[in-house]
């Protein structure tokens, strides 16, 4: 049905701060800082909330998680 569909670029799991990096393993990448996501009304709800059902977190600062 979905034969040949690239995943990547039609998942919701994008914004201006996020975007969905990899589905093996499941992976998020974050423009922002772990910092400036902290400060984000509501983002850092929504990043734990993925990392609760499995996805990583890889952010723009040094150490990335």
């Amino acid at each position: 049905m979905h034969s040949g569909a690239d995943a990547l670029g039609i998942f919701g799991h994008h914004s201006r701060n996020r975007q969905l990096a990899s589905l093996h393993p499941l992976t998020v990448r974050s423009h922002c800082s772990r910092a400036d996501i902290e400060a984000m009304y509501g983002e850092p709800d929504l990043m734990r909330m993925m990392e609760a059902r499995g996805y990583q977190i890889r952010y723009a600062d040094p150490g990335n998680a």
